[in-house]
Order: C-alpha cells, then structure tokens, then sequence
C-alpha cells in the first residue's frame, strides 16, 4: 500500500512538473516592446492565448505591421500577415486583417477575404493624440484561418513594418519601413539581414563596376590611347564587361522589384541601360564603315557613337548617386562616390591639357588634338 502511494505522489510530481514547464513556455504573460523608426511597438500575450499589440508612430498617417512564418526566408512584403490601420477624415480608425502572397512582392496588402482567408482581428481601438498615430489590436496567437494567417509561435519571426507620410490611407511608404527579428514569447529581438538589401548592394556594386570603372575607362582609351595598336581590342574588351556587368546589375533589380520603376532613379537607370546597348553597335557600324583615308570622322555613325558613350557615362554617375539617396545608404557614401567621376574628370583635363599644349605630333609638330578626331593613327589592319 505504500508503494502504491509513492507511485500515485511521484504522477501527481511528473504532473506538476510538466504543467509548470509548459506554462513557463507558453508566454502567458509575457510582454515586450520594440523600438520603430519614429516610435515603437509593445505587446502582451494573454491568458487566452491571443496578443495584443499596440504601434505607435510620429505623425498622422496609415500604420501597418506583418510578420512571416517562423524559419522562413521570406523578409519582405511577399507572403506576409498583416494588421493595417488606415483612418478617415473625422479621425476614426479602421483595422484589418491582411494578406500578400509570395507573388506579390511590393504590391499592397489586401484583406485576408481577397485569399479565401478570414478577419481574425478580436478587437481594436486607436486615436491620434499627442502628435502619434496609435492603434491596439488583439488577435488569436493561431487562428483557423490556414490560408492568410500566420501562427505566432515560440520562434523569431521577421517581423515588418511601414507607415505613411501624412497619409491617412494604406499608399506607398517610401523609406517609412523596417525589419526586425522577433520572439513574441521571449522578447529577444535580432538583426536580419533582408534579402533585398543584400540585392541591393549587389545592384549597386555591379553598376559601379560596370560605370565607374569599366565604361569610364574604356572611353579613356578610345580618346587618348590610340597611338598604341593595342587599344582597339582592349577597348573592345573593356566595354563588353562593362555591358555585361551592368546587364546583371539590372537583371538583379529586376530581382528586387516588379513595380515601383515610378522614380528618377529608375527612369534614369533604364536610359543609361538602353544608351550601353546602343553605343556598341553604333561602334560597330563605324567600324565596319571605315575609311583611313577620310580627313575627320563622320557625324554618323562615329560621331553618334562617342556621343551616346558619354551620355551613358554621365547619366549613370546620377543613377547611382539618386539611387543611393532613394535606398538610404550611409550620408557620406554618395559623396565619396561623387568622388570617382571627379578623379576622372580631372584625368581626362590633364590629359587633354598634356596633349594639346605639350606633346606635339612627331611628324607635323602640330598639337596631338588636331588629329584626336581621327579613329586611327595607325593604318587599319
């Protein structure tokens, strides 16, 4: 008899020990908070097992707040859950559950309903006071919603964020956005590396390669190299890998985005792109078109063909640089590369300084400049 009731007291210990450990992981209680751009975000997990959590941003405008699904490698707008808080004139807010597929990308979010999913929100509330934009809302931590929500588990979620600028309805945020890694359960808050803006710097260095150093350099050749034999192949060479370089740059935007080409950057970007791919055939066609024995270069094809190199070259440094403005790269990062088209300015002056007041032509003793019109100085081959 009395090992039986050791028996019975050792379950009824098990028992307890199981169900502490399992309400001192079930988050019960559990509050947090993180900081925003302009604000923060707190949360509690209640005894129902739903959160509640409340954004508050600076300023009248829309708030939104997503998360994925935890281990995925999804970061951005694509395939997230959504809770959105627009308001109306008179100052009344309105949230909603919402949804954006993995196709979506950058399009706005729609409500679960669009997706076959549900509305899963408990309850909200929210006011504009004090000059922020504040709303509460209370959600289950899993709904039964399969199709548009995602479980909130004891797991990080990369967690994201927009809001308006002044817009009281959901619009396109600009840089109003953020990524954090977050466990709601724990409170423990971690970086993430985004995929777009590793794409980004891919992007960027890519058309840097391609502009600052390839084409530039390239079209250096052309201008003051042409004593020597060698500088037609290698200015072949050189403007080929730029051309491919700034293909895959583009080709890695096109990665980032589907929409949003609304902007100068991109406008720019797809004229640079289009002058890079014109310019070599046009050099083509005045290769195959050449005379040695004509006095100057003609207006077509040659001329054409200088002129949309540098055109390609020039419009690209203000790609960059607006790029870089646009995607908030550090403030120091676009004047020191506002530094490399001046060091080769200042090359192609000196250069051309040297050229026309100092070295003189061999045979004629005129200025070298007066012959910087002729494709070759050497016979064709």
């Amino acid at each position: 008899m009395k090992s039986v009731g050791c028996f019975i007291v050792l379950i009824l210990l098990l028992n307890v020990h199981i169900t502490l450990g399992q309400s001192s992981n079930n988050g019960v209680g559990q509050t947090g908070s993180l900081s925003l751009l302009q604000g923060n975000l707190d949360w509690m997990i209640t005894a129902r097992r739903s959160i509640v959590i409340t954004m508050k941003i600076q300023g009248k405008a829309w708030l939104a707040f997503g998360f994925h699904q935890a281990n995925s490698e999804l970061d951005g707008m694509a395939g997230a859950d959504y809770i959105v808080g627009e308001y109306d004139d008179n100052g009344f807010i309105n949230v909603w559950d919402g949804f954006n597929n993995e196709t979506s990308k950058h399009k706005a979010p729609k409500p679960d309903s669009d997706f076959g999913g549900y509305d899963n929100i408990i309850s909200f509330s929210g006011s504009y006071i004090d000059g922020f934009s504040v709303f509460t809302v209370e959600r289950d931590m899993i709904t039964n919603d399969t199709v548009a929500d995602h479980p909130i588990t004891n797991d990080q979620l990369n967690f994201i964020y927009a809001f308006g600028d002044g817009d009281l309805t959901l619009k396109y945020h600009g840089p109003n956005r953020g990524l954090i890694g977050v466990n709601f359960f724990t409170g423990k808050e971690a970086a993430v590396v985004p995929f777009s803006s590793s794409m980004k710097l891919i992007h960027g260095a890519l058309m840097i390669l391609a502009y600052g150093m390839c084409l530039s350099f390239g079209a250096f050749i052309a201008r003051y190299l042409k004593e020597y034999y060698w500088w037609f192949p290698l200015h072949i060479t050189i403007q080929v890998l730029g051309a491919v370089l700034a293909l895959s740059g583009f080709i890695v935007a096109l990665c980032m985005v589907t929409t949003h080409f609304n902007n100068w950057h991109s406008w720019i970007g797809i004229t640079t792109l289009a002058f890079t791919f014109v310019t070599p055939f046009l050099g083509w066609i005045a290769d195959k078109q050449y005379d040695p024995n004509r006095d100057r270069p003609p207006f077509w094809p040659d001329q054409v063909h200088w002129w949309f190199g540098r055109f390609a070259i020039l419009l690209s440094y203000v790609s960059i640089i607006l790029g870089m403005l646009k995607f908030g790269a550090p403030a120091a990062l676009p004047a020191v590369f506002a530094g490399l088209p001046a060091l080769w300015l200042i090359s192609f002056v000196v250069v051309e300084i040297y050229r026309v007041y100092i070295k003189k032509d061999k045979i004629s003793g005129a200025p070298l400049a007066l012959y910087s019109s002729k494709d070759h100085l050497l016979p064709k081959k």
